[in-house]
């Protein structure tokens, strides 16, 4: 270090008498380079390729036609405004059907408004409140006899809940593809 003077004024001028320490570069050997970037590409490629794998998985099964579903389904009577009562369920249970649709060749299967809405969707999905127009289709060909409206609901004289307003909602827990 080095004091001059100069008309009036004093300064300390720094010179350098040893380099710094604590600035130098640290030299690391070019092996341990290469493994660490190896290692550290590898567990990325192995967390994507298993993300990968997991969201291909789980997105892959959807209800089809004549598949085995078990959902959790509720059921109301509702009126033209949409209006029912969440406390009095008409059907309220945990239950296994058969992916097909009430025909004119056979009772046991689905109402349209149900079948439809249960079409295509994964396992777990969870469907919002669904209103079904009351109608009336006797020949059952999926067509409401006075509108020309698909028929959601139930539609035949024989069924219990014929020509009624319907909210209906349900939650997919499992899906068991046929053969």
């Amino acid at each position: 270090m080095i004091l001059k003077e100069h008309k009036n004024t004093s300064y300390l001028k720094l010179t350098p008498l040893e380099k710094s320490s604590r600035f130098q570069k640290i030299h690391f050997n070019t092996k341990i380079k290469k493994r660490a970037a190896i290692g550290v590409i590898t567990i990325i490629f192995l967390i994507l390729g298993l993300s990968l794998i997991n969201l291909l998985k789980s997105q892959s099964i959807v209800v089809q036609k004549y598949d085995l579903v078990k959902i959790d389904y509720q059921m109301w009577e509702s009126d033209s405004r949409k209006n029912y009562n969440i406390l009095n369920p008409l059907y309220d249970d945990i239950i296994w059907i058969t992916m097909i649709q009430i025909t004119e060749n056979s009772t046991l299967g689905l109402i349209l408004g149900l079948y439809d809405n249960l079409l295509e969707s994964q396992k777990y999905y969870e469907s919002d409140l669904i209103w079904l127009d009351k109608c009336i289709d006797q020949d059952r060909n999926g067509i409401d006899d006075f509108s020309g409206e698909p028929a959601l609901s139930f539609e035949n004289s024989t069924d219990l809940y014929f020509n009624t307003h319907l909210m209906i909602k349900f939650e997919v827990l499992d899906i068991q593809k046929t053969q």
